[in-house]
């Protein structure tokens, strides 16, 4: 029954974000789109940015295949993510235009950071087993690494989002292949010549 009542809210909000801007619409707003009374609204929402940021998440978890990112697929999970920011340009624009955009933002980011950190994992564990070694990376350098990757990312994204989401995808993948796994292997590469290498027995 909560979902349901979650997806009346999201598919009310939608409907009016395509009618009005995100600073224009109103909690009534909602609840009479949506026929449900304002307690319900405030049962399941702190308010309007939460609904926004919840609403996102859905639409995430319906475009995105629902499996860990690794170095095998998340090319695929990338290209699904870019074509959900061309599909839904306009709507993403004026929510981050709005004064929803930093709370907005925030969720954008550590999405980006749940993602990467999956993935960084997923390579470490894929290195060590093609070079036969243990990384013993304590928990600030795979901290650094994760946040480097993850604001890399979300850095490029917005910047592909706002200046070359109508073409260029391909290509925007490749770059990013090339800035990441390739840049992230030479890192292990450099790190095992250090003391925080241990090299299994044969």
């Amino acid at each position: 029954m909560a979902r349901f009542t979650q997806k009346l809210m999201t598919d009310a909000l939608r409907s009016l974000m395509n009618e009005k801007s995100p600073d224009s619409v109103t909690v009534a707003d909602i609840v009479n789109r949506a026929d449900i009374n304002r307690k319900t609204f405030y049962y399941h929402f702190h308010g309007l940015s939460d609904l926004i940021n919840y609403t996102f998440i859905e639409d995430i978890k319906n475009e995105i295949p629902d499996i860990p990112p690794s170095p095998e697929n998340w090319q695929m999970l990338f290209a699904a993510l870019l074509e959900y920011v061309q599909k839904n340009r306009k709507y993403l624009s004026a929510v981050y235009d709005s004064s929803y955009g930093p709370s907005f933002r925030m969720q954008l980011r550590r999405m980006f950071e749940t993602y990467v950190t999956v993935f960084v994992r997923a390579a470490a564990a894929e290195y060590e087993e093609k070079h036969n070694v243990t990384l013993l990376l304590t928990g600030m350098q795979k901290n650094y690494i994760i946040k480097y990757y993850s604001m890399a990312f979300f850095g490029m994204v917005e910047q592909w989002a706002e200046n070359d989401s109508d073409t260029g995808k391909d290509e925007f993948i490749y770059m990013l292949s090339k800035l990441s796994s390739d840049n992230m292997y030479e890192t292990f590469a450099e790190i095992s010549k250090d003391p925080y290498i241990k090299k299994q027995e044969n």
